[in-house]
């Protein structure tokens, strides 16, 4: 509701408050028969539900309303010419998907759609952007204290669902810097330190109190470092990168230690005609075998594996 830019010549300020509000009316069918294991015949598009034999099962739907009012503040300062610190707050909030996850035979979707809060969080940013001739750079901390944060577990017995996890803090640094050697040449990269720990005494494996106060949350990498540029070759915009991601938790008590990966990715373009660019993306060049997505559980983690060497193209345009 309020912004100035370049107030004085020095100074950015934004004021804002933002009412959200989530209404989930999640439907789920039995897609049997009546009385059958038999299931009902294929339909193009969405002709099943045309169908009179098709029932609503009423304990995995529910129906669930969110709201929350979040305000913001933003405030900029240009020190000098090449010199620009700020300074931000935001409040947010994320509510829980609409699929919640395995539910256990004798309770319904809706007694777990009741029963989890949605996750909030207060964000601070503060940082500064030096910018030279040839290059910039552009160092940043940041701290967020989430209230019910939500995390998806996953179960000794492969159960996969939506928990809240209470309060979490977390905290880090960011690191930026960018440089243009020549003309066509641009190099950049970029480093982060990541800290996130439980806050609450415990957490309950069923009827198990499980002690977790000050444990790393899972699948939060502790350091992650990018290295990438652009060429411009005989009409090639050819970028490669380099990525690395540290160490990684796979439970909440934190004795199962995820080992680093460093993936190499190349994007190629050409443009081929006004406003028509030919891609190709190439991801996982050396075909790295390595953990990617993490279904953390209390005691034990599923582990899924990321994606191995993958080459796509396509086309651009711009009418």
């Amino acid at each position: 509701f309020l912004e100035s830019k370049g107030l004085l010549d020095k100074m950015d300020i934004n004021l804002g408050v933002r009412f959200a509000s989530v209404k989930r009316d999640f439907r789920s069918y039995n897609t049997t028969l009546p009385n059958t294991t038999v299931p009902l015949p294929y339909y193009p598009k969405d002709g099943v539900y045309d169908d009179p034999r098709l029932t609503l099962n009423p304990d995995r739907s529910y129906e669930k309303t969110y709201r929350k009012t979040l305000p913001s503040f933003g405030f900029g300062y240009q020190f000098t010419n090449f010199a620009y610190g700020y300074f931000a707050y935001a409040k947010n909030f994320r509510v829980p998907q609409n699929f919640l996850g395995d539910i256990p035979t004798g309770v319904t979707a809706q007694d777990v759609a009741d029963q989890l809060k949605p996750e909030e969080a207060d964000n601070y940013d503060l940082g500064f952007r030096f910018d030279f001739d040839k290059f910039y750079i552009a160092p940043s901390v940041y701290s967020v204290k989430y209230k019910d944060r939500l995390i998806r577990t996953t179960d000794p017995e492969g159960n996969i669902y939506l928990r809240n996890a209470g309060k979490v803090d977390a905290y880090g640094a960011e690191l930026e810097l960018g440089f243009v050697p020549v003309r066509r040449v641009s190099i950049y990269t970029s480093f982060s330190y990541n800290k996130a720990k439980f806050k609450e005494e415990k957490i309950y494996d069923g009827s198990t109190p499980v002690e977790i106060k000050d444990k790393t949350v899972p699948d939060t990498p502790e350091y992650m470092v990018k290295l990438g540029g652009r060429f411009q070759v005989i009409g090639f915009r050819i970028s490669p990168s380099v990525q690395y991601v540290g160490s990684r938790y796979g439970n909440f008590i934190n004795t199962e230690r995820v080992s680093p990966y460093t993936l190499v990715n190349l994007n190629v373009q050409r443009r081929i005609y006004k406003g028509i660019d030919l891609l190709v993306d190439v991801v996982n060049l050396t075909d790295k075998k390595y953990v990617g997505r993490i279904s953390p559980g209390i005691r034990e983690g599923t582990y899924y594996a990321g994606a191995p060497f993958t080459i796509s193209a396509g086309l651009r345009g711009r009418f």
